[in-house]
């Protein structure tokens, strides 16, 4: 991985949060029924890309 991949990684889950958080939530909500669910389980799904996503990649 080239030395600023991180921090390139990192700069590209933030754009993403931000342009596709709003539509991943609504999503959510319809799916769950719950706000405070929803809100919990798309943060840690992002969590969970900041973890993996450094070593595994993007997905495609």
């Amino acid at each position: 991985m080239p030395p600023n991949a991180p921090e390139d990684l990192s700069r590209t889950i933030e754009a993403l949060y931000r342009s596709e958080s709003g539509r991943i939530l609504a999503t959510l909500v319809r799916l769950l029924g719950d706000l405070d669910l929803a809100e919990e389980a798309m943060h840690e799904a992002f969590a969970a890309a900041l973890e993996t996503w450094p070593k595994a990649g993007l997905p495609d």
